[in-house]
């Protein structure tokens, strides 16, 4: 979190970029989107088969359906 917030200080402070909130929505998909990165790359290092149906799988059970 307080890298967070000085990354943000100084981008306010240094190219005089305005800041930006971002809705706890967005965070949590994205955050989504990179764990799904994250597990495709490693079953993909683990010689697993991936697919699209796996993937809309793991989206719901990820969204708690």
């Amino acid at each position: 979190m307080a890298h967070k917030l000085a990354r943000i200080v100084c981008a306010l402070m240094t190219k005089g970029e305005d800041y930006v909130a971002q809705g706890a929505k967005e965070l949590e998909e994205k955050a989504r989107a990179a764990r799904l990165r994250s597990l495709e790359a490693k079953a993909n290092s683990l010689r697993l088969p991936t697919c699209r149906k796996t993937r809309q799988r793991a989206i719901r059970f990820a969204n708690g359906a």
